[in-house]
């Protein structure tokens, strides 16, 4: 891994563009993994959506944690990639260091507002080490631990964060929200009294709770939807490749399918997908459908994890099919196979949901998708009559829905954000932004929040709850 170049490679070019992430630079685990790898691996498209000609002097940089080689997190052909594009334009792939480098969970350190400081802390200095070198540093941030980066990134004119907020303490009810509100609003509060400091939000529902509920100017708002990568070589997928992943999942031959996918984590409601499908087929014993679901559990609490097994275990083999490694290759497909009949998401909470965004994209309009109701995943389904949506978290109400939807013949589809569009515009507000202090008539910071937000160099105490979205 190439940990010691950030800072030390070429003389400067005049401009740097730092992306720091929590995933996706050595590792690619969650949706964060999924949409910084994306911004790489599309980086001549969504400079050219930017209006940016590629012999503008911009020097890339990546910088994430610290992920043992020998972990099977790690992704070395990720980091082939994205260091030799950093390479190309004149900058590096670096990491940050972490206390434990065992896994991705040991190093994000996710109950453990100490980590969190300690990441931004590294990072920071790594930051510094690059300004030395540039008249103008951009750095686009991505993940909670670096939500407050900018308490310990040092005063310099010339450094300007793009905090990308991709989940919200306050768009959930886990056991470390408040935490999470505490440390988001204390990093706002800091980004609103630097000038040229933005927040990004990822969908309308995001952006009204970082204006109303973070008291965030609108000045200091810019778009970053999440948006569905068409070119992204994981989607071309035809009907014998697809036939052939499946065949490598074992999953049954001549069924219809029913799908859901999405990070492993208590929040995203796996356990009441299963109760549900186990109440469905009681009440339907004449259905023959099977339920797949990937549920990557590489940053899942371990309680959590044995809890679904055992669940899967009681419904067993012939009913469900379930995934805990994380595969590229299993949504595609699925989305791709001519048996898949159904999508089922029970988030509890949500800032945008991607893998939503992912099947309204690629699945066949014919296709019903199930969710429950709430206002983010709402407003990506909104107007199309083969959605349905259940109301109540129970598995009678999931049931129901499920029984109502694999029995209706509604079609339709809707075309989801560009992500190479989206990427490009906010590249652009990055690239272009004008360092003027915050003056609007809301005020030049955030409102305080539920509580006072950790000061640099100091720690709040360890929550034992492992339940974050990232």
């Amino acid at each position: 891994m190439f940990r010691v170049e950030i800072g030390l490679s070429m003389a400067s070019r005049g401009h740097a563009v730092i992306v720091l992430a929590i995933d996706g630079v050595t590792t690619r685990e969650c949706g964060i993994g999924v949409a910084v790898s994306q911004y790489f691996k599309a980086y001549d498209a969504v400079l050219a959506a930017a209006g940016i000609s590629a012999a503008e002097p911009i020097s890339l940089f990546a910088i994430g944690p610290r992920v043992a080689e020998t972990s099977p997190d790690y992704r070395p052909d990720l980091v082939r990639e994205i260091s030799a594009l950093c390479h190309r334009t004149g900058g590096s792939l670096g990491t940050y260091p972490v206390p434990d480098d065992a896994s991705l969970k040991a190093a994000w350190g996710l109950a453990s507002p100490a980590k969190w400081e300690q990441a931004c802390v590294e990072s920071s200095a790594l930051i510094s080490g690059i300004a030395q070198r540039f008249e103008r540093v951009t750095v686009m941030v991505h993940g909670i631990m670096l939500a407050n980066l900018r308490s310990y990134v040092q005063e310099d004119d010339s450094v300007r964060l793009f905090f990308v907020a991709h989940s919200l303490g306050m768009a959930g009810n886990d056991k470390l929200a408040e935490q999470r509100v505490a440390w988001e609003t204390a990093g706002f509060g800091a980004m609103c009294r630097t000038p040229g400091d933005k927040v990004a939000y990822v969908s309308m529902f995001t952006r009204s709770l970082l204006a109303d509920s973070y008291g965030i100017p609108d000045d200091r708002l810019i778009p970053f939807l999440n948006g569905i990568w068409a070119d992204d070589p994981k989607y071309r997928t035809d009907t014998a490749r697809s036939q052939q992943v499946l065949d490598q999942y074992g999953i049954p031959a001549g069924r219809d399918l029913v799908f859901s996918w999405g990070r492993c984590v208590p929040s995203k409601g796996f356990d009441l997908i299963l109760d549900g499908w186990g109440e469905y087929q009681r009440q339907c014993p004449e259905r023959t459908e099977h339920l797949v679901l990937l549920m990557p559990s590489a940053v899942a609490p371990a309680d959590h994890v044995a809890e679904l097994r055992k669940r899967c275990d009681n419904l067993g083999p012939q009913s469900v099919t379930p995934v805990f490694d994380f595969s590229d290759e299993l949504p595609a497909a699925m989305l791709a196979s001519a048996r898949l009949r159904g999508l089922v998401f029970a988030s509890e909470f949500e800032s945008y949901m991607l893998t939503a965004a992912e099947a309204i994209k690629f699945s066949a309009p014919s296709v019903q998708h199930v969710y429950y109701d709430i206002p983010p995943v709402r407003e990506q389904y909104e107007g199309m009559p083969n959605s349905h949506a259940f109301t109540d978290r129970t598995p009678g109400d999931l049931a129901k829905t499920l029984e109502a939807a694999l029995s209706c013949g509604a079609s339709g589809t809707k075309e989801p954000p560009s992500f190479v569009a989206e990427a490009g515009r906010f590249t652009q507000a990055c690239l272009t932004s004008i360092g003027t202090r915050a003056g609007t008539s809301r005020g030049a910071e955030p409102s305080p929040g539920p509580g006072p937000g950790p000061r640099p160099g100091t720690s709040t105490s360890t929550c034992t709850s492992t339940s974050i979205g990232t």
